[in-house]
C-alpha cells in the first residue's frame, strides 16, 4: 500500500479530533492511482471473503462504530438489506434518489436527484433550491429602504404571508405556490414567537406543532376579504369584564407588525380606564387587558401592553384609524403573537389561536390567559 503524506492541515476538522490519518474508501476514480486504493489492493491480493466493506456508526457510548472488510454483519441489521446500483461513475458511492417524503407523503421535489453516501462527511447536505417549489417563485426587489425598521436588524428580505388579495399577483404568493405544488401536509402555516433567549421563533409550513401550544386551539373564520388575516372582535375586557368599547371591530393578526394598534377613540378610552401611572407606581396592580374573539377572552398582561422604561410607563397601543368597511381595525402584532401561538388556514380561510407554550410558563398562567365565555376551562375549538 502507498499513502499520501499531508504536510499541512486545515483547522476544520483536524483541530477538533485526534486523527491518525484519512482512510479513503471511495470508488477507484477518486484515488490518486491503483497503488493508493486500499480496496483495490485487498481485492487483488484475494484478502477478502467478498469484495465489499460495510459501515456501522454508533449513536451512543454504549456501542462502538465499526468498518467490516469483506462481509456484512447481521448483528448490525434491524431489517433486510436492499441494494441499489451505483448510478454514475463519479468516484462517489452514488445512487439515484426517486423523491423526498414528509411523513411518508411524496413531495415531488427531487425526482431526478443523486445522493452520495459518504462516510467522510459529518452532515446531511443537498441543493438549496429543489424542483418547482422555489424556482418558479417571483420576488419584488427593493432599491431603497426606510431607516425604520431596516437599520435596526439584519434583513434578508420580507416574506409576505398575507391572503392572496395582498399579493402582487399569483406568482408572488409563497403559500399559493406551496399549495399548488401539493408540497404541504395541510394548506396552512403557524407562527411561534419566542419571548426569551431560551427559545427560538419559528414558522411552520403545513402543520401546527403541539409543543408550541399551552391550550387547545380555537378557530375563527376570516371575516372580510381585505387581504389581511382578519377576524371579528366582539368586545374588549379589563380583568375579564366586558367594556362595550368595540362591539363591531375587526382585528388583523399581522406577523409583520411589531406593535399593538387600534382606533384612536378606543385607545384613548382604554388608556383612561386602565389608568397607567406615568411614574409606574401602579404597574404591579394593573389589570389584564383582553380581547373577545369567538366567545373566548384572550388576555394580555401589563408587561404586554405597557411600555416601561427609564422615562416611566405608558400604554403601548398605537392609534390607527381605518375607516369602514375595513375598519374600525385593531392590529395584533408582536406583543400579542408572543403570547399566543397562531395558525393561518388557507383551505378553510380561518385563523387559529392557542396560548403559546414558553419555557418559563406554568399551567396556571396559561389557563388565566385564555378564558371561554361558555364556561370556565371550556374552549370552543371551531
Amino acid at each position: 500500500m502507498r499513502f499520501v503524506g499531508a504536510t499541512d492541515e486545515t483547522d476544520n476538522p483536524f483541530s477538533s479530533f485526534k486523527f491518525d490519518g484519512v482512510l479513503g474508501l471511495a470508488m477507484p476514480q477518486m484515488s490518486q492511482g491503483p497503488e493508493f486504493s486500499l480496496m483495490d489492493k485487498l481485492i487483488s491480493t484475494d484478502a477478502l471473503e467478498q469484495s465489499l466493506f460495510s459501515v456501522f456508526l454508533s449513536d451512543s457510548d454504549m456501542e462502538s462504530s465499526e468498518i467490516t472488510f469483506g462481509n456484512v454483519k447481521k448483528e448490525h441489521m434491524a431489517s433486510e438489506m436492499f441494494w441499489q446500483p451505483v448510478s454514475r461513475q463519479t468516484g462517489y458511492w452514488q445512487v439515484q434518489v426517486e423523491d423526498i417524503t414528509i411523513n411518508n407523503k411524496v413531495q415531488q421535489l427531487c425526482t431526478d436527484c443523486q445522493v452520495a453516501v459518504d462516510t467522510g462527511t459529518s452532515q446531511l447536505a443537498g441543493p438549496r433550491l429543489v424542483g418547482n417549489l422555489c424556482t418558479n417563485m417571483r420576488f419584488v426587489g427593493a432599491t431603497d429602504e426606510t431607516d425604520n425598521p431596516f437599520s435596526s436588524f439584519k434583513f434578508d428580505g420580507v416574506l409576505g404571508l398575507a391572503m392572496p388579495q395582498m399579493s402582487q399577483g399569483p406568482e408572488f404568493s409563497l403559500m399559493d405556490k406551496l399549495i399548488s405544488t401539493d408540497a404541504l401536509e395541510q394548506s396552512l402555516f403557524s407562527v411561534f414567537l419566542s419571548d426569551s433567549d431560551m427559545e427560538s421563533s419559528e414558522i411552520t409550513f403545513g402543520n401546527v406543532k403541539k409543543e408550541h401550544m399551552a391550550s387547545e386551539m380555537f378557530w375563527q373564520p376570516v371575516s372580510r376579504q381585505t387581504g389581511y388575516w382578519q377576524v371579528q372582535v366582539e368586545d374588549i375586557t379589563i380583568n375579564n369584564k366586558a367594556q362595550q368599547l368595540c362591539t363591531d371591530c375587526q382585528v388583523a393578526v399581522d406577523t409583520g407588525t411589531s406593535q399593538l394598534a387600534g382606533p384612536t377613540h378606543v385607545i384613548n378610552e382604554l388608556s383612561n380606564r386602565l389608568n397607567v401611572k406615568q411614574d409606574c407606581s401602579n404597574f404591579h396592580d394593573l389589570p389584564n387587558l383582553g380581547f373577545v374573539v369567538g366567545g373566548n377572552i384572550m388576555n394580555l398582561k401589563p408587561q404586554d401592553y405597557v411600555d416601561k422604561g427609564s422615562d416611566g410607563c405608558e400604554v403601548s397601543l398605537m392609534p390607527l384609524d381605518v375607516p369602514p368597511p375595513n375598519g374600525p381595525l385593531f392590529i395584533f402584532g408582536d406583543p400579542f403573537l408572543r403570547k399566543y401561538y397562531t395558525a393561518y388556514d388557507r383551505s378553510e380561510n380561518r385563523v387559529g389561536f392557542s396560548v403559546a407554550s414558553h419555557a418559563d410558563m406554568g399551567e396556571q398562567e396559561a389557563s388565566a390567559l385564555l378564558l371561554s365565555l361558555n364556561g370556565a376551562g371550556v374552549v370552543d375549538r371551531g
